[in-house]
């Protein structure tokens, strides 16, 4: 297979002589968004992210701990970004824009990208207050769900929706198919939330003895 040519950049800004650690981290976090954008993954440096924001290389170790330390970073402000957007939409997990935010998809694929080359990142596993799956799970609908069903539809759903933005596109599934997809997943929430006992009932019988 060819290597991806790499896509040449503006100059890099000058060095700044000095900044605050938050600021750094405000600069390479976005600098490495930019660079993931137009860039394969694997062709993408330290030393491309730091000049990219006008640092050394030095600055992504004492701010981040490491690149593993700035990836998680990068991968988690995504993922905020995109809850965000959610709450911008008056919470309504039908828009299947929201799906395909391109915050999303690069979140998504950083994060398969990293898991193939032998990483796992914390940020795969985030916090309610990121996590955009129980954001969108609070939206659907007033019947509740017992703990363990709720936590299980909770991986379901993010697994499936990891999976459809790390693979697909709006060529491959169109947009008027994405909202039913989205439809049949509140309604089976529905399912869920008016046959509980039944499910259980079911999972005693195929739990191994």
């Amino acid at each position: 297979m060819a290597r991806a040519e790499k896509v040449q950049n503006a100059p890099a800004p000058a060095k700044r002589s000095y900044v605050r650690k938050a600021q750094a981290r405000r600069l390479l976090i976005d600098s490495a968004i930019a660079l993931f954008r137009t860039q394969p993954f694997a062709q993408v440096t330290t030393k491309d992210i730091a000049n990219n924001a006008g640092l050394t290389p030095v600055a992504i170790q004492s701010t981040f701990g490491g690149q593993l330390g700035l990836y998680e970073a990068v991968a988690t402000t995504l993922i905020a970004n995109v809850g965000a957007a959610f709450e911008s939409l008056g919470g309504a997990p039908a828009n299947p824009g929201l799906v395909l935010h391109p915050d999303l998809i690069l979140s998504a694929r950083l994060v398969a990208w990293l898991r193939g080359e032998g990483v796992f990142l914390k940020s795969f596993s985030l916090p309610d207050d990121h996590n955009i799956v129980i954001k969108i799970l609070k939206q659907m609908g007033e019947d509740p769900l017992d703990p363990t069903l709720e936590r299980v539809y909770a991986q379901v759903l993010g697994f499936a929706i990891t999976g459809f933005v790390t693979f697909a596109d709006e060529q491959m599934f169109p947009t008027e198919d994405l909202a039913l997809g989205i439809a049949l997943i509140r309604l089976f929430r529905t399912f869920l939330a008016e046959h509980q006992r039944e499910v259980h009932a079911l999972d005693a019988r195929i739990q191994p003895s």
